[in-house]
């Protein structure tokens, strides 16, 4: 994005030098291709590939894709590797604000992405990405700007599951929507806390040792926390926290690195504009370990995780600084 100055934007794909080492001037990032947008860009690219099998194993292709939202409503489609224009599609409610969600359907058959207005009628857009096109399956308006990406997660039900989408909006509330109704029928919606708007992006929490369903993690303006189950939408535990919460929240799964803190080995690690990171207990909520001091600058960031021996959290914050810390 050129910052707003023009209202236009750019994407670039971009070649890393595997031999580069941190501080070695002579590995440089190169531009492979570069292609200008109308409208300025917020939610980073989603990349996926669809595979074209045939009779001859040797004539087999893949074509590697990415899409882009724009704030000018225009969902495009891009060649990975060539950046050649693929495809666009408009009439997907305005704006769109959040990355798009790539996820297989039919058993795998077919890719789709689901994308995001945040314009006030809150569209929610089902679309079948192809070879050399993409098509509008379904859409919903749920009258209410979505800002995060919307989470693809399955719903069990005894050996089967069924494929949804949870998400939250400005409204408050957490909706879950049905993906294989073929219309993205509403199957809940519940409202988080006070009611103040969602920006947070939902995690998901697998089921923990007190038989919990699936559930999913998420953070609202009002600074709370809430663990929903995936059924039905009822709230596990809720934690008030200081100041909002913007960004994603994380997953820290500490069984990994052979640690674990009080009864369970998965904590959630959340960010908010006290300038403070949290980790709860995945099961209960309650508060395990905290940053010794918040930090000078609110955190509107995703927290990031590193599967690496010291288990890392990475964040940025309005002080213009990337940070990194242990669980």
């Amino acid at each position: 994005d050129d910052g707003g100055t023009s209202g236009s934007g750019k994407v670039y794909a971009l070649e890393l030098c595997k031999k580069r080492k941190l501080g070695d001037d002579q590995g440089q990032i190169s531009v492979v291709w570069a292609r200008g947008i109308s409208g300025k860009l917020k939610g980073s690219p989603a990349f996926f590939s669809i595979a074209e099998e045939h009779d001859d194993p040797q004539a087999n292709s893949t074509r590697f894709g990415v899409l882009v939202g724009g704030y000018d409503g225009t969902l495009r489609y891009f060649d990975a590797i060539s950046g050649e224009s693929v495809a666009c599609l408009d009439d997907l409610g305005g704006a769109i604000h959040a990355t798009p969600t790539i996820f297989d359907q039919n058993e795998g058959i077919s890719k789709c992405a689901l994308v995001a207005s945040s314009t006030w009628s809150g569209r929610l857009s089902c679309i079948h990405l192809q070879r050399k096109s993409m098509t509008k399956i379904w859409c919903v308006d749920i009258w209410s700007p979505i800002y995060a990406s919307p989470l693809v997660c399955v719903i069990e039900k005894g050996d089967e599951g069924n494929c949804v989408a949870v998400f939250g909006a400005v409204d408050g509330a957490v909706r879950c929507l049905d993906l294989e109704s073929g219309a993205g029928s509403e199957l809940w919606k519940t409202s988080i806390g006070s009611g103040k708007p969602i920006f947070s992006g939902c995690v998901m929490v697998p089921k923990g040792n007190n038989g919990d369903d699936n559930s999913v993690v998420v953070g609202s303006h009002d600074g709370s926390v809430s663990r929903i189950s995936i059924n039905d939408g009822s709230c596990v535990w809720r934690y008030q926290g200081v100041g909002s919460v913007i960004g994603t929240p994380a997953l820290v799964d500490e069984s990994s690195v052979g640690r674990s803190i009080g009864n369970t080995s998965k904590v959630i690690a959340v960010g908010s504009t006290s300038g403070n990171i949290v980790c709860l207990d995945a099961e209960s909520g309650e508060v395990k370990k905290q940053l010794p001091e918040p930090i000078d600058g609110e955190i509107f960031s995703d927290v990031a995780t590193s599967n690496s021996s010291a288990r890392m959290l990475f964040f940025g914050a309005r002080d213009s600084h990337l940070y990194s810390c242990t669980t």
